[in-house]
């Protein structure tokens, strides 16, 4: 037993650096609420399109007032989206910095889980395969996302002790479920 768990079939490595974390960040905010800012979205889209409508009929400046709070709303969503981010990165690569040695983590992958080191190689969680929810390809990262709404970080470039083809084998062996539908065997 304790063979199999020092087996490690894959390394990577991965800076969690701003532009790392915003891209990770954006998508997991992006994925959890993709259909609830839809549905949002289009509420105070329906919602100025009917104020501007009933102004022109009713001339009641009630509507004015709901028109402007639909574009209040609409500033706050796309500030949700876009911009707190940068903002969260920002703040939790600083977090690391302090807390750590570096920004530098490596994910080990085992035949019974994911070991999560930090930048002084001192390994701090096993994450299980059967608890990533969902595995996601922001641009230049591979992001595993855990049911608890946690995130593993990679760098496509950086496998060791195998390839990013090796990792898809991997996942698909795996947790074939969290796979994006394109990457399923």
């Amino acid at each position: 037993m304790e063979n199999a768990e020092q087996t490690v079939l894959l390394t990577n490595r991965c800076d969690y650096d701003e532009t790392h974390l915003t891209a990770a960040l954006g998508e997991q905010l992006r994925g959890q609420r993709k259909k609830q800012n839809t549905v949002l979205a289009i509420c105070i889209a329906l919602l100025l399109a009917y104020c501007i409508v009933a102004w022109f009929k009713f001339h009641d400046s009630l509507y004015l007032v709901l028109s402007a709070a639909s574009l209040v709303f609409a500033a706050a969503l796309v500030y949700l989206i876009r911009f707190m981010p940068a903002r969260l990165a920002k703040k939790q690569a600083a977090r690391l910095r302090e807390t750590s040695d570096g920004l530098s983590y490596t994910a080990l992958f085992r035949p019974d889980g994911i070991g999560f080191c930090g930048p002084n190689g001192q390994e701090r969680v096993a994450v299980p395969y059967s608890v990533l929810s969902r595995i996601a390809e922001p641009t230049g990262l591979i992001l595993l996302i855990t049911v608890q709404k946690q995130l593993i970080l990679l760098d496509p470039k950086r496998f060791e002790d195998g390839t990013e083809a090796d990792f898809w084998r991997l996942m698909n062996e795996k947790c074939r479920d969290a796979l994006p539908a394109d990457r399923r065997a």
